[in-house]
């Protein structure tokens, strides 16, 4: 059987061939042929396709193995079967864990509780022992199985028991990835370790390029976002209170915390009168198109 080029064919039109050589009870040699196909473009598929093809290759040969030609296979060549079996649950797991949309969906999930795992792990910055993220979230056990089961499959966290002890949850390569881009990303970090810096005394106050240059190197989400916070920043260090290493008394540490809450609120509310107004009104011109 010549399977030449087909390797880069559509799924719908490899599946009659392989259903054909099925049929014709072709030797275990052929259809080992045909199963180093599956895996060749299985691999290539995994490297370079999108979901949607991923999981068009996932479907087409699902159908084929559940059918009446999956049966046969499975009849006469149990071992080939299995192997066949194992590339489509491999397909529909690659499918299901590249979906962005169903991660975010994860999240959203559970009146916000799968999110706020999450949260609880990136601020731990490390394992947590999974009775803790229970009380964390006052939950039962059966609702929370629920919960880890899914952001588990996702990869977003890991479970694993250490000897004699609870089991530890900690943060899957999914769950890093949505944690730096959204949940606690590196320039928002970095904000908070300016503001803690300044008002410990520690360094001079931060000139605005250089702490944009410093938020954009840590994936602030756009440089006028970046700027903006730059600007607030540097404007806002001369009148912070200095931290002399001593307790400081409760109406002290008040004062600071309204302080920096009205000064914030002041500056929101002028950005979002910035963004409210016409281009003309901030005295930018519009790029030529020309």
């Amino acid at each position: 059987m010549d399977l030449t080029g087909l390797i880069g064919a559509p799924m719908s039109r490899l599946a009659p061939v392989l259903e054909e050589g099925i049929r014709e009870k072709r030797p275990a040699e052929a259809l080992g042929r045909m199963g180093a196909l599956l895996v060749e473009r299985s691999l290539h598929l995994l490297r370079r396709a999108s979901r949607a093809e991923i999981l068009e290759e996932c479907l087409e040969l699902g159908k084929l193995l559940t059918g009446p030609a999956g049966a046969a296979l499975r009849e006469a060549h149990p071992e080939i079967y299995g192997a066949w079996f194992g590339l489509s649950r491999l397909l529909a797991e690659a499918a299901r864990r590249s979906d962005r949309a169903a991660v975010d969906s994860i999240l959203r999930s559970y009146k916000g509780q799968a999110q706020a795992v999450l949260e609880a792990l990136a601020e731990r910055g490390g394992p947590m022992p999974r009775s803790e993220v229970r009380a964390r979230l006052g939950v039962s056990e059966s609702y929370l199985s629920h919960i880890l089961r899914d952001l588990d499959e996702a990869d977003l966290i890991v479970r694993r028991r250490e000897e004699g002890r609870d089991i530890v949850l900690d943060l899957g390569p999914v769950g890093r990835e949505v944690v730096q881009q959204s949940v606690l990303p590196p320039w928002l970090d970095h904000v908070a370790g300016v503001l803690d810096r300044l008002r410990s005394g520690e360094g001079e106050a931060p000139e605005a390029d250089r702490l944009e240059a410093e938020l954009m190197d840590r994936g602030a989400p756009s440089r006028l976002a970046a700027r903006r916070l730059a600007e607030a920043l540097s404007a806002l260090a001369p009148g912070l209170p200095r931290s002399t290493g001593a307790a400081e008394s409760p109406a002290p540490a008040r004062d600071w915390n309204m302080g920096l809450s009205g000064l914030w609120a002041n500056r929101a509310a002028d950005l979002r009168d910035r963004h409210t107004r016409p281009v003309a009104d901030l005295g930018v011109v519009p790029a030529d198109p020309g």
